[in-house]
Order: structure tokens, then C-alpha cells, then sequence
């Protein structure tokens, strides 16, 4: 028997009200409005003053910057549990950027006032922000650092590392849910070194699809491992994680 998904239990998924009481729990999902929309949609516009906080509950969205000879670039993906625009105490929130449907999206939202209003009286709810806020800044930073420091191959790689945490998987199959261009766009790349990069990464037994990529073993991608993947990755520091029996090799 399928499980009706209701507002309560969107809400009581998520990381961002964790802890907090019951009360509050249920004036959250009272309040939550779930709307779902196409890919290509634009879920916020650069400027626009944001009446609503929201939080994805599926899907993907990309924060996408353009300039005035008409060239966009993907700055950041954001997944299912994540939440736009940045959160403000007080003043006007909007977004620097739009952002845009990359798959078909699932939305809970809820009204600014609210949001402000719980944030005064929940504790949890505040301590929730601000380690959400944290998060989103070490992300943030680690991408930074690919773009910055590090070669198309071992964007890539470290690429597919986060999308399969980000999924919760730990196996060989990793879904990729929007096309190699914007990959590319995200890695700051262009689409044709992406393709070579995949390549590269073929004769290491990682093959792909348009839709998807399989790798030789669970392991196969862990020589991209960073801090950062390594934070979210359940077998770091155990006697499983290659970098520490020293299994994992270099990229060359």
C-alpha cells in the first residue's frame, strides 16, 4: 500500500526541523505549502524579493548567473533536504542569482514571517539554521577549491563522488539527473573537456551513459576523495576507507 506523503511528513524529513517540539512541529506543517515544478522552471528570479522560504523535498536546482554577452554559468547545485533563498533575520531576502529547475522539483515552502517567527521561539529550529548555513558554506568552499586547484579529471571525479553521497548511495551505479552540459557548466569546464575527461576515466573501468555512469567497484572513486566528501562518507576512518590501508592510488 503506497504511503500518502503529507505535509507533516515532509516537514518532520527534513534536517532544518529536527528536535523541535511538537507544537511547533505541527504549526510547521500547517503552514507548508508543496508545489511541484517542471524542469527549466525559474523557481526564483535574480532580484526578486522572496515572499517564501523554501526547502526541496526531490529534485534538483542550479543557481545560474549570466552576464550581458548572454553567457550563463551554473554556480551551485542544490538537492533534496536544501533550501533557497539565503536566510535573512530581518530586512528583504532575495536571491543574487537565478534559480532554476534542473530535473522536475518537489517544493515545501513556507511564508517568510513564519519562518522568522518560529526562528524567535525554537531554539532547535535556529541551532538547525545555522548548522544548515555552516553546511552550505563548507560546500560552497569545496567547490570553489575543484574549480581553483584542480584538474578537469579530478572535478569530475570528485563530481560523482558528491552526486552518489548526495543520492545516499554507496554502490557502483551513480544516476546522473540533468545533461553533461550543465556538468560542465557546474565544473567550469567546457562540454568537450568534460567528454575527454569521462574518457580518461573510462580506462580506469568507470563507464557512463547519458543518463548514468557505473563503476569497476564502491571504491573506484574514493582517490577524489577530500575533507570535505570525507566528512559525509560513512566508512572514513575505518578500517574499510582505502586512504587509510593505503589502497587508493593517484590519479594519473
Amino acid at each position: 500500500m503506497k504511503q500518502t506523503v503529507t505535509p507533516l511528513s515532509l516537514v518532520e524529513t527534513m534536517p532544518l526541523f529536527a528536535g523541535i517540539g511538537a507544537d511547533d512541529l505541527a504549526d510547521a506543517a500547517g503552514a507548508a505549502h508543496v508545489s511541484r515544478h517542471l524542469k527549466g522552471e525559474t523557481l526564483l528570479a535574480a532580484g526578486e524579493a522572496a515572499l517564501r522560504f523554501c526547502l526541496i523535498v526531490d529534485g534538483w536546482a542550479g543557481l545560474r548567473k549570466g552576464n550581458a554577452e548572454g553567457h550563463e554559468s551554473i554556480l551551485q547545485i542544490i538537492g533534496a533536504r536544501d533550501f533557497f533563498p539565503d536566510f535573512a533575520p530581518a530586512g528583504r531576502m532575495q536571491s543574487l542569482t537565478d534559480i532554476v529547475a534542473l530535473t522536475p522539483v518537489t517544493v515545501v515552502s513556507f511564508a517568510i514571517g513564519f519562518i522568522r517567527d518560529l526562528c524567535g521561539r525554537s531554539a532547535h529550529f535556529t541551532r538547525n539554521l545555522m548548522s544548515e548555513n555552516m553546511r552550505r558554506a563548507r560546500d560552497m568552499q569545496d567547490h570553489i577549491e575543484q574549480l581553483t586547484l584542480h584538474d578537469a579529471e579530478r572535478r569530475v571525479g570528485w563530481f560523482l563522488l558528491r552526486l552518489r553521497q548526495q543520492g545516499g548511495s554507496c554502490g557502483v551505479d551513480i544516476d546522473l539527473p540533468f545533461e553533461k552540459a550543465v556538468i560542465a557548466s557546474y565544473l567550469g569546464i567546457k562540454p568537450e573537456t568534460l567528454s575527454r575527461a569521462l574518457h580518461h576515466l573510462r580506462g580506469k573501468g568507470i563507464s557512463g551513459t547519458r543518463a548514468s555512469v557505473t563503476l569497476p567497484d564502491a571504491q573506484a572513486l574514493c582517490v577524489y576523495c577530500n575533507e570535505r566528501t570525507a566528512h559525509d562518507c560513512p566508512q572514513a576512518d575505518t578500517a574499510h576507507c582505502p586512504q587509510i590501508t593505503g589502497e587508493v592510488m593517484e590519479p594519473v
